[in-house]
């Protein structure tokens, strides 16, 4: 689903780029005046203005795009520790069941030791 979305964005974005080319291609002999914070610049060819307006639009996606992948890449890095951690507790909960077992053994021959000279003693007593 990813690989879907990405192509298609991809394939929008080319579009638009070459629409805008094209506009600008096609409005370059015109000339306009930019107003910006109340003051009036130009006149300026608007094929010159719209390849501006478009460069701007481009840094924007781009910048949105940085943003996004870097927000994608720091979940990925939060979900690689959190699967450590669990392999961590994972491991660490094997090795104190391991240690339980050989304790369980260890006390498991000291009681049949302890039974076996136990009923050896009773023997000698009788």
């Amino acid at each position: 689903m990813a690989i879907a979305k990405s192509s298609i964005l991809t394939g929008l974005s080319v579009v638009f780029a070459v629409a805008a080319v094209l506009l600008v291609a096609q409005n370059w002999a015109g000339e306009m005046s930019v107003m910006f914070l109340a003051k009036s610049w130009g006149p300026y060819p608007q094929g010159l203005v719209l390849l501006k307006l478009f460069a701007l639009g481009a840094l924007a996606g781009l910048c949105l795009y940085w943003n996004s992948r870097t927000q994608y890449n720091r979940e990925i890095k939060h979900f690689e520790l959190r699967r450590e951690k669990a392999e961590v507790k994972a491991e660490a909960s094997t090795d104190q069941v391991r240690v339980l077992e050989s304790k369980i053994q260890t006390l498991e021959k000291a009681l049949e030791q302890a039974l076996s000279s136990g009923s050896t003693t009773k023997k000698d007593r009788s």
